[in-house]
């Protein structure tokens, strides 16, 4: 089978029911590597690429957070290719150049979870996310508090 790597906005309601075992429903909008997005990107890599697509989904949780103060999260997971699709109009992330969109169509559990990635510093937006793994999730958690 498949897979695809997405990125997904969350937010600290979403992590901890990982956390507690349970998987994120869907539809939910996620960002990948699309062929909009290469094509915006020529000549790029796909390590470029993936960057690229974590740095619109940190854009939509920016955007998802709105004026709180909160920490910018994005989980990366690996997903079936088919449970993967463009995103239309109506169900974006708010508003973006669309060049990452998608939409995820099944359920995102914790086996799926490659990575977390969030700010370092509540309110962040422009610099680099800190990376965790899968396995720090317990830890993040406590880290991010009630500033997520």
């Amino acid at each position: 089978m498949s897979r695809t790597r997405i990125y997904l906005p969350v937010d600290t309601d979403d992590l901890r029911a990982l956390h507690d075992g349970a998987s994120l429903p869907p539809p939910r909008a996620a960002h990948a590597v699309t062929s909009a997005l290469r094509a915006s990107l020529p000549g790029a890599d796909l390590e470029e690429l993936e960057y690229a697509a974590l740095l619109e989904a940190a854009g939509a949780a920016r955007r998802a957070r709105g004026q709180t103060a909160g920490r910018r999260v994005v989980v990366a997971a690996d997903v079936a290719t088919g449970t993967i699709r463009p995103a239309d109009a109506t169900e974006g992330t708010g508003p973006t150049d669309g060049r990452s969109d998608v939409g995820l169509t099944a359920p995102l559990g914790l086996r799926d979870v490659a990575s977390f990635h969030a700010d370092e510093q509540p309110g962040g937006g422009d610099e680099d996310l800190l990376w965790f793994d899968v396995s720090e999730l317990g830890a993040l958690l406590d880290w991010l508090g009630p500033c997520a």
